[in-house]
């Protein structure tokens, strides 16, 4: 060994010029023989010996300082390597030996239309896309008589080939919550659709809680989540008629961060302000107006009011406004109890 950093080695009968970080990089023999007290072979020149073939130390030492390496196509060249990978204990280079060595290393599957239009828009060679539905256990469904194997070593040189199955969580995206001891099961597009807190938890490095089986594991009452899953999948839900569920509904959407469901949640509950005996409705928002207008259950009926930021005695109040009723109201209450109009202020 030679003063400083550098290091001599004989391998095999051929000399090789290192250094110290580089063979000390990765967990293995040479590191061990580097670091450790272990008596080392030399030979008449001082560089340690080691008698292994010097044929593939090249791209060991390669993989060495840059933690991979580019692989020979010849089959026996890579078992070559993966026998010498094996000797210097480096388990990197043996598993990069192993994948190029699986018959499928060529197969890769499309998880997202946005991957599958780069991979046919900027293809590196021909591409050929195998269309493959999956069960729900991620496993994919060969048509009879298929064998990837044979297709790949026909065509693996010519070709990049790739599946894309039919089953969203095909590819790793079903995602399992423990809510409050009761398991859901739902996808990661689902939980990441809208801004809140399961999307930052999805998306993000932060650590969660996982139960006993590998679900996430979230502390809250799981009574509502179904719903909440419901709005996450449509992007509107259907809200119930009881105040104090809405109340609980809210409470969720706020710990979960859910800002359109909190709005649907608040407007409900502000509908419910207006005196019992009237089945009126206040529309806040034009997006609202729109929404009951283009989708009607029945023949709707939108009375236009002044609005004034006043209080008034004859004014159904909102937190933002109030809303002056005219004397004719009594007009309106003979409307309200008609049942052929859903009645919307």
């Amino acid at each position: 060994m030679a003063s400083g950093n550098i290091v001599k080695l004989d391998i095999g009968g051929t000399v090789f010029k290192t250094t110290k970080s580089t063979l000390t990089r990765f967990d293995g023999m040479l590191k061990v023989m580097m670091e450790t007290e272990i008596p080392v072979e030399k030979d008449e020149s001082g560089c340690i010996f080691i008698d292994r073939s010097p044929k593939h130390f090249d791209g060991i030492l390669n993989f060495l300082r840059d933690g991979q390496v580019t692989l020979p196509d010849s089959e026996k060249e890579i078992l070559e390597i993966e026998q010498e990978a094996q000797f210097y204990q480096l388990d990197g280079l043996m598993e990069l030996c192993k994948i190029q060595l699986e018959p499928t290393n060529n197969f890769r599957i499309i998880e997202t239309d946005k991957e599958m239009l780069e991979i046919i828009t900027h293809p590196k060679k021909s591409v050929l896309v195998i269309h493959l539905p999956a069960c729900h256990d991620g496993t994919i469904t060969y048509p009879l008589g298929f064998d990837a194997n044979i297709l790949s070593t026909k065509y693996g040189s010519n070709f990049d080939i790739y599946y894309n199955s039919t089953l969203e969580m095909a590819s790793g995206k079903i995602v399992k919550l423990n809510i409050g001891g009761t398991g859901f099961q739902t996808t990661k597009s689902t939980l990441t659709r809208f801004d809140g807190m399961l999307k930052v938890m999805i998306e993000t490095e932060i650590p969660v809680e996982k139960d006993e089986s590998g679900c996430i594991f979230i502390d809250r009452d799981p009574t509502h989540f179904r719903l909440i899953l419901n709005f996450l999948r449509d992007g509107h839900v259907t809200l119930p008629d009881s105040e104090k569920e809405i109340l609980e509904i809210l409470k969720e959407a706020q710990f979960y961060q859910l800002k359109r469901l909190m709005e649907l949640c608040e407007r409900q509950l502000d509908h419910k302000k207006i005196p019992a005996n009237s089945n009126l409705r206040i529309i806040k928002t034009d997006e609202e107006l729109l929404e009951i207008i283009s989708y009607p259950k029945k023949a709707v009926l939108v009375i236009h009011l002044p609005v004034t930021h006043g209080v008034s005695k004859t004014s159904l109040q909102s937190p933002a406004t109030s809303i002056i009723i005219p004397e004719t109201y009594k007009v309106h209450r003979k409307l309200v109890s008609n049942p052929f109009f859903n009645i919307h202020k």
